[in-house]
């Protein structure tokens, strides 16, 4: 297979898995599920914002040398954020969850988009962005959702 087509492959999977972990459970009709979606979501947008933020403040060249935003790896990052909240929501499929996060990121260095320490960096991301995330009752966006709604007294 060549290094395009695998590429390819690779970023398929990718968005089947995003798709997996927060739009499936965000169309579902079980309060629990829509809930791990919104959670989700919330996970990869701050890791997405925190993993952007790093990526201007150290500037290295990818392996393949086409630019310098390798540092740290984004899709390493949010396939860790939705492994570990859906793994914190379906703990009987967590080895599946952190199984794809993984091979995500080690296809991310093998494809040489990424050196070793860019996928660890964005693992290290996903995972402390979703673990700050699930020790917050209600997430993140619920709470301050609910004060913008209320009505003054």
């Amino acid at each position: 297979m060549q290094r395009k087509q695998a590429a390819n492959l690779v970023n398929c999977g990718y968005i089947c898995f995003l798709v997996a972990g927060i739009v499936v459970p965000l169309l579902s009709s079980s309060r629990r599920e829509r809930e791990r979606g919104w959670r989700t979501l919330e996970t990869v947008g701050a890791s997405v914002a925190l993993g952007q933020a790093v990526k201007r403040i150290i500037p290295e060249r990818r392996p393949d040398g086409k630019d310098k935003t390798s540092f740290p790896s984004g899709h390493t990052a949010y396939s860790f954020a939705v492994a570990v909240v859906s793994s914190a929501f379906e703990p009987k499929k967590a080895p599946l969850w952190y199984l794809g996060a993984l091979v995500i990121g080690f296809a991310r260095v093998k494809l040489r988009r990424h050196h070793w320490w860019d996928a660890l960096a964005g693992a290290l991301i996903g995972l402390g962005m979703a673990r700050g995330q699930l020790a917050c009752e209600e997430g993140w966006l619920a709470p301050l959702l609910q004060k913008l709604n209320s009505k003054p007294t």
